[in-house]
């Protein structure tokens, strides 16, 4: 059965589970568009929340939610009942309307423990108080392995998930889709989830579906990510049939001559140069949260580089590795990693989280080699 035909079955609830590249996004925009058009009983379009984790992601699937609307000709009352919130707006959201909201603090060391502890408290008093107001009329959760699923205090028996749950008018008939890949969580999270415990909560009422075929890019960029070997490596897909499976540039791999930032520059250069490609189609991936710490340049031939949530016409991007989980693009440049073999098990992740998201043409640049010290013998 095509999975389109489980929207003609009697199902209101949906897990989608598949490796990087596999189509999870594109099944999920699909989702959203049913939600939409299933009207509430009194005839008025649903209000569909899609939620992730992070900022860089509620970006892009904001971008991809504008388009595939204006292509599917929705009305303007249909999208206005289209909401992306990424995890932490979500919760200042609620918590400001309930007006218990506290601002992440300032100072560094305090981050953890306002995440780990302020926040979760913040939520389980919201909930025992019977202050929270459904207002969703449908949920859909991309990369739902970034939200815990687990008991988190007695009034969150299923983690974040009780929450979401609680913010749908109909809890227990409202439409709810979740994507999940349980090799993309990372490593320096304290995310727990139990893809047993989402089918649980999801009911009977649930088609899980499981995407097998890397979808996303080229036979070559496949291939490379495929030779991946170390413990902190991520199981891609099974590779698309050979017939349907596009032909690309080789995946280059760079060493830079004297800085990072020179050869990331030179090499972007180059690709704008060629007009195969424009800003817009080239984000760079690096393991820190900012491209100044990595010395890459705040302009790159003529075209600024920003964070990917701040990103506008013509410009390029910058996400971090440990935020780019279910962005793509058609060129991506991944800048500052050592070469594989001299990863920690947990960079190798973040690496693998950043090599999958390129589409079309994929270029690593290492960082420059340690200089050699002439004075030592060995």
């Amino acid at each position: 059965m095509d999975w389109v035909e489980y929207l003609e079955e009697d199902y209101t609830r949906y897990t989608i589970r598949g490796g990087p590249g596999t189509g999870k996004t594109w099944v999920i925009l699909k989702l959203a568009l049913h939600f939409l058009r299933s009207e509430r009983e009194d005839g008025s379009p649903r209000k569909v929340l899609m939620l992730c984790y992070n900022k860089p992601l509620k970006r892009h699937l904001e971008l991809l939610t504008q388009r595939l609307f204006k292509s599917e000709k929705l009305t303007n009352e249909q999208k206005g009942q289209f909401e992306v919130l990424n995890w932490e707006s979500l919760l200042a959201k609620q918590l400001s309307a309930a007006v218990t909201y506290q601002e992440p603090p300032k100072d560094k060391d305090k981050l953890a423990a306002y995440y780990k502890e302020w926040l979760p408290k913040a939520i389980q008093d919201l909930l025992a108080s019977n202050n929270l107001s459904p207002c969703y009329d449908a949920l859909i959760v991309d990369e739902a392995q970034d939200h815990t699923n687990i008991p988190m205090g007695d009034n969150m028996p299923d983690g974040w998930w009780t929450f979401y749950k609680a913010l749908l008018n109909n809890p227990d008939t409202d439409p709810i889709a979740a994507a999940y890949d349980c090799d993309q969580v990372q490593t320096f999270t304290d995310t727990h989830f139990e893809p047993a415990n989402l089918r649980e909560w999801m009911g009977d009422k649930c088609a899980h579906l499981r995407l097998k075929a890397n979808m996303r890019c080229t036979r070559e960029i496949f291939t490379y990510l495929k030779s991946l070997s170390g413990e902190g490596a991520i199981r891609f897909p099974l590779p698309r049939p050979e017939a349907l499976s596009p032909r690309g540039p080789d995946v280059e791999v760079i060493t830079a001559e004297k800085t990072l930032g020179e050869s990331v520059t030179a090499w972007i250069s180059q690709c704008l140069e060629s007009k195969l490609y424009t800003p817009e189609d080239i984000i760079i991936i690096g393991p820190s949260s900012s491209h100044v710490t990595l010395g890459i340049d705040a302009k790159i031939h003529d075209a600024d580089v920003v964070l990917y949530p701040k990103r506008a016409h013509n410009q390029l991007a910058y996400v971090s590795a440990g935020a780019c989980k279910g962005i793509e693009s058609q060129v991506v440049v991944v800048a500052g990693f050592k070469p594989f073999n001299e990863l920690t098990p947990g960079e190798q992740h973040s690496f693998c989280l950043a090599a999958s998201r390129a589409r079309v043409r994929l270029v690593i640049i290492h960082p420059p080699e340690p200089a050699s010290n002439p004075s030592d013998p060995f």
